[in-house]
């Protein structure tokens, strides 16, 4: 098969509550490296920082402008819902899911197309994918689920869905040897096809869907890990378990085959017909085992009920002697609070009252101080004053000094003593 242009290709991100693990699942999402690749995520209603985490990708995204992402937040319901919805916005012509716990190699969408784009009659292509978890996991565990693709005798790149329907390894475990919605790519037309996922399973939902592109289609596979699995306590499956919904999603999956899948090979109904009796029979031998705990339960509860009247009328006048003693202590806090109150209402008054006097003389020390700063003022002014005139006296008493030294020297001269010798003269000789 041969395009102009490569296909797109929608990557559906179901999410519910998925913050811790999220930022990485959608980094592996924008970091493919196929082209032209659309992002569609649909929120059950997450409670935690989900929706926050989606905004801040969403911006991201649209600043490289690469990849359109699409985000749609609606009201819990069940898993498979939101699955089909997304896959009713898809524009792509191959729809692949990318759940919130997992993780997508760069390369992982880009070699599934490579290998879709071979046969128009493959609906169904998937990879082999790695396990990942936080704490080491059971060697017998990732034996069996480590690489589930082995459980099949004769798998091929390119063979009909019909041929592993009929393989050896069918009905070995694991049941499920294709693996999650993680590591497959589905061809979107062929998807609604065989009815998309069917949300009346809460557990295997996706077990059933590859049941039905097994019958109705061709399958491919790429020995490569592209996809990593996370395994951890907090995953929905784990949740399904735990509540039991998994036990009857194998009745109904039994039932469902038994009924409507028309294209299973005559052994493997045969084996689906033991396996439904020996499940029923587990079912019914778990019903009358609680049926007998409900009944031990019961008698237990009755015995129980009448030991805690005995202790609840052996515990009253106790439970009213500490009633009285309580509303006793109530009367005396009630006291003791007035009398509070009443001290703090002197405390109040005597405290406003220093408030009082502490601003006074606050305003007291103010005055004090301007008038401080203005004597310091007059004094700077006047000693400045009695500087000035402390120079003017010295310069006069240079002056002074040298005028005396002028009139000594004047004295010690020649002349001046003939001055002083005529003065006499004349003063003699009666001249004037």
């Amino acid at each position: 098969m041969s395009r102009s242009e490569p296909p797109l290709v929608s990557l559906c991100v179901p999410t519910y509550n998925g913050a811790p693990y999220l930022r990485e699942t959608l980094s592996s999402a924008l970091s493919q490296t196929y082209r032209p690749l659309e992002i569609l995520i649909g929120d059950d209603g997450s409670t935690d920082e989900t929706l926050h985490i989606l905004t801040e990708f969403q911006e991201l995204a649209e600043r490289h402008g690469k990849t359109p992402v699409r985000i749609w937040p609606h009201r819990r319901d069940r898993p498979a819902d939101n699955w089909n919805f997304l896959a009713a916005e898809a524009r792509g012509v191959y729809l692949k899911y990318l759940f919130q716990d997992d993780v997508l190699h760069p390369d992982c969408v880009a070699k599934l197309v490579v290998l879709a784009e071979t046969n128009d009659r493959l609906g169904l292509v998937f990879c082999r994918r790695s396990l990942q978890s936080a704490v080491p996991l059971p060697p017998d565990y990732v034996a069996l689920y480590g690489d589930v693709s082995r459980g099949w005798h004769r798998l091929a790149a390119v063979q009909s869905g019909r041929d592993l329907l009929s393989d050896g390894g069918f009905w070995q475990e694991p049941a499920n040897k294709i693996g999650e919605p993680t590591n497959v790519l589905l061809r979107r037309e062929t998807f609604w096809r065989v009815g998309g996922f069917d949300r009346e399973l809460v557990q295997l939902v996706d077990w059933d869907l590859w049941l039905r592109f097994l019958g109705q289609g061709w399958i491919g596979f790429v020995p490569e890990e592209l996809a990593a699995f996370r395994v951890h306590d907090r995953q929905l499956s784990h949740t399904h378990t735990e509540s039991g919904a998994a036990h009857l999603d194998l009745g109904k999956l039994y039932l469902k085959m038994l009924a409507r899948y028309d294209f299973l090979p005559a052994a493997v109904q045969q084996e689906t017909w033991v396996r439904l009796a020996a499940h029923l029979q587990s079912l019914h031998e778990e019903v009358q085992h609680l049926r007998h705990h409900s009944a031990t339960a019961y008698d237990r509860l009755t015995a129980t009920a009448a030991e805690l009247a005995r202790t609840q009328t052996q515990f009253t006048s106790e439970i009213a002697l500490r009633d009285r003693h309580l509303q006793e202590a109530q009367a005396a806090l009630t006291a003791a609070y007035a009398t509070g109150q009443t001290l703090q209402t002197q405390l109040t008054d005597e405290l406003t009252r220093l408030g009082a006097e502490l601003a006074a003389i606050h305003t007291d020390r103010a005055q004090l101080g301007q008038q401080l700063q203005q004597m310091h003022t007059h004094l700077q002014t006047a000693a400045e004053t009695l500087q000035a005139q402390a120079g003017a006296i010295a310069a006069y008493q240079a002056q002074l000094t040298a005028a005396q030294h002028q009139i000594a020297f004047m004295e010690a001269s020649f002349f001046w003593k003939l001055r002083n010798r005529w003065f006499a003269l004349k003063e003699r000789l009666g001249m004037k």
